[in-house]
């Protein structure tokens, strides 16, 4: 595949979105062989209608449809499909029916209303589905309260939620969940997916005008998790460092953020030396990828989002072992959603001066590769002793998190596959997360709690410097086994050195790994993981960090 042909081969969303007001069933205009897809709650172990549908009269029929059908309980994320319906017995327009159970209120929580919306989208492939109808009132079953007894509780009892997902909040993720769930990466197979449901959402309580605005907002989001998507799950050959640098370009020219990007020569007139020395040993040289969206407007917050864009990952001289090494074409997931999160951020023209960094290398072995004890100068003129060269993330990020000082930020968030630790720690389930500011640290897990993308906080102990420093440079980049992933994080926070607020995102179980998220995350690819929480805390920003 040429590379004209890979930058023109992104993924697009093939479903329709549209919307109705519902008043009847009479009222809606229904083609030949549509599906109407119906939620039920769950009731002491029974299927029930939730009760928003409950006065609606014309539905009731196709209820008790559901309700009586052999082994359907309303179990979260169950499906039932009857199909060829008699509309004399469910009084529907609709062909086809399909039943989607969404559990107690205990379920109505992001993350399963997300996998909830990706479960549909396997249905609706399945039964080939292509004009549906989705009465998005009867999936809409929540709890009263963030604390009560049916309120969403972790494993010690505590409340999930900082609050209550509203109707609006429901379906934006649901919706997402749909679309995520749709994505197929297919360029490189012969034949193509040509998948492409119509499908409207009705609703009985929301206006139409709402609905539309929703559904534009998820759909949004989606497009930049797709093109996330995309970059991950791209071969290395075909995503080296030149290349995820065009890609953010396109990215940016597209929807209308500016880019700048500095090739070897000015990495090195720049001191950019952790870039060059992970770089050295490749034939494709590093990049340096710069993303400004509101770039020169004045009087607006500054975030900096920073990626690892280690475009391959063989572990350089400290090689790793071939079984799984094709996996570590995702090893520049960190930089992927920060193009993802840009590319959405700036479509959405956010009032906030955001600052994208990618520090991007190709990571191979080779007589000019750096060797275990070499020493170099970072950005900020700290050096740094090479222990492993397979602890190669941690030597990009530390000049991106120095030059990230120019822009005197208000905050600054990395996230990177940095560590094999965090997924001995926390499994495909959690990012890990760690910082050097409190507020910073809980605004954060506040916007992930509303995203669904689960963030587990991990210390920097002072403790752990210590075995960070080296004998013959200022630091090291490898220390010993125990709290590894915590000891990343410590070496990237010298290179902070307390200028800016700042946390840091260890991705590295949760970008890859899609039976961790939920089904709106398809196998054998990346989830897209944090693009949605990175954009809900820029959107959001006044609700979950105070800036200057």
């Amino acid at each position: 595949m040429t590379q004209k042909e890979l930058r023109n081969n992104m993924t697009a969303v093939k479903a329709t979105l549209s919307s109705q007001k519902y008043k009847s069933l009479k009222a809606l205009s229904v083609t030949q062989g549509s599906l109407l897809v119906l939620g039920l709650g769950q009731k002491d172990e029974s299927a029930a209608p939730v009760p928003s549908v409950k006065t609606l009269r014309d539905l009731e029929p196709a209820l008790r449809t559901l309700v009586s059908t052999p082994g359907f309980t309303g179990k979260a994320e169950s499906i039932v499909a009857v199909l060829h319906q008699n509309s004399a017995v469910t009084g529907l327009p609709h062909s086809h029916l399909l039943g989607v159970g969404v559990g107690s209120p205990t379920d109505c929580q992001p993350q399963n209303i997300l996998s909830l919306g990706g479960k549909v989208a396997h249905s609706l492939r399945g039964h080939k589905a292509t004009e549906v109808d989705i009465f998005i009132d009867s999936l809409y079953n929540p709890a009263a309260s963030v604390s009560g007894k049916d309120a969403p509780k972790d494993h010690a009892g505590r409340p999930l939620l900082t609050r209550i997902p509203s109707r609006e909040d429901f379906l934006e993720k649901f919706a997402l969940g749909l679309l995520l769930g749709l994505y197929s990466f297919d360029r490189y197979k012969k034949k193509k997916d040509d998948y492409a449901p119509r499908i409207r959402f009705v609703s009985a309580i929301l206006d139409e005008k709402k609905l539309k605005d929703i559904l534009a907002k998820a759909t949004t989001l989606a497009k930049g998790i797709y093109l996330t998507r995309d970059l991950q799950t791209t071969p290395g050959g075909d995503m080296q460092p030149a290349e995820i640098a065009r890609q953010a370009q396109e990215a940016g020219r597209k929807s209308g953020f500016k880019t700048i990007v500095w090739d070897e020569k000015k990495l090195k007139a720049e001191g950019m030396n952790g870039i060059l020395t992970v770089g050295q040993g490749s034939e494709a040289p590093p990049r340096f990828i710069i993303m400004e969206h509101n770039a020169g407007k004045k009087n607006l917050p500054t975030i900096v989002l920073v990626g690892k864009g280690v475009s391959f990952d063989t572990g350089g001289i400290s090689i790793k072992p071939a079984a799984g090494m094709e996996e570590m074409k995702m090893d520049m997931s960190g930089a992927a959603a920060v193009i993802g999160a840009m590319h959405v951020i700036s479509e959405r023209k956010l009032p906030v001066h955001v600052v994208g960094l990618v520090a991007s290398a190709e990571n191979m072995p080779s007589g000019k590769a750096v060797r275990p004890g070499d020493i170099f100068t970072a950005h900020d003129g700290q050096t740094v002793e090479v222990i492993n060269t397979d602890a190669e993330g941690r030597l990009v990020l530390c000049d991106a998190l120095s030059y990230a000082k120019t822009f005197k930020p208000d905050a600054v968030i990395d996230m990177a596959t940095l560590t094999g630790a965090v997924i001995v720690a926390l499994g495909p389930i959690s990012t890990g997360l760690m910082g050097n500011n409190a507020a910073l640290i809980e605004g954060f897990k506040k916007a992930s709690s509303v995203t669904g993308e689960k963030v587990w906080e991990l210390p920097l102990y002072e403790e752990y410097k210590e075995d960070m420093r080296s004998k013959v440079a200022d630091y090291r980049n490898s220390g010993n086994r125990e709290g590894g992933s915590q000891k990343g994080g410590t070496f990237l926070n010298f290179f902070v050195g307390g200028a800016y607020p700042w946390i840091h995102l260890d991705i590295a179980g949760t970008a890859d790994t899609p039976k961790g998220q939920g089904a709106h995350c398809p196998p054998d690819v990346g989830t897209g993981v944090p693009v949605s929480s990175i954009v809900e805390f820029v959107s959001n920003l006044k609700d979950y960090f105070k800036t200057k």
